[in-house]
């Protein structure tokens, strides 16, 4: 068998028709390429502003795991010299402790006796935390 190719002929009107449709399809292309891009591009950023986001809450805990620490054994530290001074074996520690108990007392009235300058401060914080994830773009391309 053989096969018969037809040869198409086109007039004016069928070629700026042809014409026309090229173009759409080439336009039709570009957007849809742009809007791969677009959401390539927001997938990237996401995942930066996430490394961001568990690169400083890492920061944080690793900071605060070290305060703590530091904290634990400067007590300790004290409740033993406390313990040399008064020549015993508990009452630095007891004293210490007391100590860390009215400090506690004490922070936890200012909260509750001026609770806008807590939330002002730590609303301070907070924002001064998310300008610092949200502004690595920016700083990144200066």
């Amino acid at each position: 068998m053989k096969i018969i190719k037809k040869k198409l002929t086109f007039e004016p009107k069928n070629k700026i028709l042809l014409i026309y449709t090229l173009k759409l399809k080439q336009l039709l292309d570009d957007v849809y390429d742009y809007i791969d891009v677009k959401l390539e591009l927001i997938k990237l950023d996401t995942e930066e502003k996430m490394m961001r986001i568990s690169i400083l809450l890492l920061e944080i805990g690793l900071l605060v795991g070290i305060f703590i620490v530091f904290i634990l054994f400067g007590s300790i530290a004290l409740g033993l010299y406390l313990n040399y001074i008064f020549q015993s074996w508990y009452f630095g520690f007891v004293l210490l402790a007391l100590g860390q108990l009215f400090t506690g007392l004490f922070l936890w009235f200012t909260i509750k006796l001026f609770p806008q300058f807590w939330q002002r401060n730590t609303q301070k914080i907070f924002n001064n935390i998310i300008k610092k994830i949200f502004s690595g773009r920016e700083n990144n391309s200066k």
